[in-house]
């Protein structure tokens, strides 16, 4: 008996999780990185051998769905590059689709870490284009930033987490009321 109700409400806490959980997973071959121009070294005396920069990701999910995350990246000893969880992040959802020898952009800031005084979250849509190059090499119009494919990349577990959902509401002035699908709701007691 106890064994059964325990299989049940099991059972029910995955059901409840999967309908809960709006992460949706990122593929390696959908991810471009715009990694830092200049690349900065902490102190020689703690070791650390990585370095820290400003960098964009973009994820082009062949859905069409399309994911932007503007972040400091941490490129590691060996190369690989993380995304730095103590800093400042922003992020956009949208949609793409390829015409020709561009990639078409339609995309929102859903998230930005710290709220900027008149800009509300999310903002209005904005369409960007990129032009494609050999290699699966992306370069975004308006600045020439160059996006490219990245096996080195490998946190692609917290990029999804971080672009798959809002966080926060903003009119411009302050917060205001909204769903927040990140948020699990804590239990009244």
């Amino acid at each position: 008996m106890i064994l059964l109700r325990f299989t049940r409400w099991l059972a029910l806490l995955v059901v409840c999780h999967s309908a809960i959980s709006q992460v949706a997973p990122v593929d390696a071959s959908w991810v471009k990185v715009n990694q830092p121009a200049h690349w900065i070294s902490p102190p020689p005396s703690l070791h650390l051998g990585s370095k820290t920069g400003v960098g964009e990701i973009i994820v082009l999910n062949p859905s069409g769905q399309f994911r932007y995350l503007a972040c400091y990246l941490i490129r590691q000893k060996d190369g690989r590059l993380t995304i730095s969880r103590g800093d400042g992040l922003v992020v956009k959802t949208g949609t793409w689709q390829r015409a020709g020898g561009d990639v078409t952009v339609t995309a929102q800031t859903v998230y930005r870490v710290v709220a900027v005084s008149k800009q509300r979250i999310p903002d209005d849509p904005e369409i960007e284009t990129f032009a494609t190059a050999p290699n699966g090499v992306l370069k975004r119009t308006k600045d020439k930033a160059v996006f490219r494919p990245l096996p080195g990349f490998d946190d692609l577990g917290f990029l999804a987490d971080v672009t798959s959902c809002d966080r926060r509401y903003w009119d411009g002035q302050k917060d205001i009321d909204g769903p927040q699908p990140c948020t699990t709701p804590v239990p009244r007691r």
